[in-house]
């Protein structure tokens, strides 16, 4: 799963692609972001940057997604993976890559 965070005219976004890949998760801003990826987190209320990995809002992943039952169940079964792992911050938070 990639987490998109862009900036156009009406300002920050955030979208998900490959929203059926719940092998992974990473967050890919755009070249327009890049320089203010620290901005675009805080004004999405996203979650927050450490280091190269940013800790994702879970229930903002949720509202990005498909709205399907199947999908959902299938997030949720990478969020108690990573829950295993250390990767999940009070249950509110988990963390991706940024690429």
């Amino acid at each position: 799963m990639i987490v998109v965070i862009d900036v156009g005219s009406q300002g920050y976004s955030m979208s998900v692609d490959e929203v059926n890949n719940f092998g992974s998760l990473a967050v890919r801003p755009t070249a327009a972001v890049a320089n203010s990826l620290e901005a675009a987190v805080s004004e999405l209320g996203a979650g927050h940057l450490d280091g190269d990995h940013l800790w994702i809002e879970i229930d903002g992943l949720r509202d990005r997604g498909p709205k399907n039952v199947e999908w959902r169940e299938k997030l949720t079964k990478m969020i108690d993976f990573a829950d295993q792992h250390g990767w999940v911050d009070g249950g509110r938070r988990v963390r991706a890559h940024i690429e």
